[in-house]
């Protein structure tokens, strides 16, 4: 992912005195053991203001949860069968829009919020930092 991000850096139509940002987005499901690689991205972070980590835990799932339920549960996020009674054509993408409207996605950046730990802070709790890339692409909006 550094590599990668090293490359967009690099390309002359990125230009972070524009506004460009630079995000990494993590799904942990469950490869979130090795906590010498996220002291590395906290460490890529913290070096430029425009870089970015938004980490989901225990998936992207929850994201969408939090959209939903005020304090959805690790267990509930990993179960398919509840996520696919909450939201419809779940296990199909693109997941429908209903779910979605602005009030719940206000609700979700709330919970994100109240919620999340720092960016690479390791163990980490559940939680999703798709909040904060959400305020910023709102931020950019206005």
């Amino acid at each position: 992912m550094l590599i990668t991000a090293g490359k967009v850096e690099k390309d002359s139509a990125f230009n972070p005195r524009k506004g460009d940002e630079l995000w990494i987005i993590l799904d942990c499901d469950e490869q979130c053991h090795f906590p010498e690689q996220f002291e590395k991205l906290s460490a890529w972070e913290n070096e430029k203001p425009y870089r970015h980590v938004a980490i989901s835990t225990p998936r992207f799932e929850y994201w969408l949860l939090m959209h939903l339920d005020e304090h959805p549960s690790k267990e509930k996020c990993k179960s398919d069968d509840y996520m696919q009674q909450r939201i419809p054509n779940f296990k199909r993408l693109p997941i429908g829009t209903t779910a979605m409207t602005r009030e719940r996605i206000m609700a979700a950046l709330e919970r994100a919020n109240a919620t999340v730990s720092p960016c690479c802070e390791y163990p980490f709790k559940v939680g999703s930092g798709l909040g904060r890339l959400i305020q910023r692409l709102l931020q950019q909006k206005q």
